[in-house]
């Protein structure tokens, strides 16, 4: 259904958002390189 599909998607968004989030902090406190 379309309600289902949506839910995915926003799913699917804050997983990547989440991975990216964790990936800069990794970064940032091993290398101190700015993400943003």
């Amino acid at each position: 259904s379309k309600k289902d599909e949506t839910v995915e998607g926003e799913f699917a968004v804050r997983a990547a958002a989440a991975s990216i989030y964790s990936t800069c902090n990794f970064a940032m406190s091993s290398e101190n390189i700015p993400c943003f």
